[in-house]
């Protein structure tokens, strides 16, 4: 579903834009000035443009509220009241992730979660540990409607692309 609806939005996009999917296999990644590194991470989704990039990971949550729970607790509230954990929102491996690219490119970026339409997000999902430094997090709908491009552009970028003077 995630891919799809990148695939519309940068088809009707202005600008060019190269995506990827399902990248893994990263062994003694280095270059740009950093030295190697090897995660073991796979990374979903890679939007390139010519001035940054967008690692998109799609989370399978399900139906229900994204939240922080005491303790700060990644816990998706389903729609009958009952808490199942989310531990991909207790963990920062995505800035491994970023290392990769950034060591590939030399270009700055961000990274995006990108969960279900019928996932609801609770304002304290801003407390969440995967989303400290700028990170974003959606659902497919507010992908199909720009926000992902609108977080590519440079004057309005959050996270690990910096706003560019104009």
């Amino acid at each position: 579903m995630t891919a799809t609806a990148l695939e519309d939005v940068l088809a009707a996009a202005p600008g060019g834009f190269h995506l990827f999917h399902d990248l893994g296999g990263f062994r003694n990644v280095a270059g740009h000035g950093y030295g190697p590194i090897s995660p073991g991470i796979n990374i979903d989704h890679l939007v390139l443009t010519g001035a940054g990039y967008a690692i998109v990971n799609a989370k399978g949550c399900g139906a229900g509220m994204l939240a922080v729970a005491p303790g700060n607790i990644g816990i998706l509230v389903k729609p009958d009241g009952a808490e199942r954990r989310q531990p991909w929102l207790d963990s920062r491996v995505d800035y491994a992730a970023a290392g990769v690219v950034i060591r590939l490119t030399g270009l700055l970026g961000i990274v995006a979660f990108v969960v279900p339409r019928e996932t609801t997000i609770h304002p304290s999902i801003g407390n969440a540990r995967a989303l400290t430094g700028g990170c974003l997090i959606m659902n497919t709908g507010d992908l199909r409607d720009g926000e992902l491009l609108s977080s590519l552009q440079p004057e309005v970028a959050r996270g690990y692309l910096p706003a560019r003077s104009t």
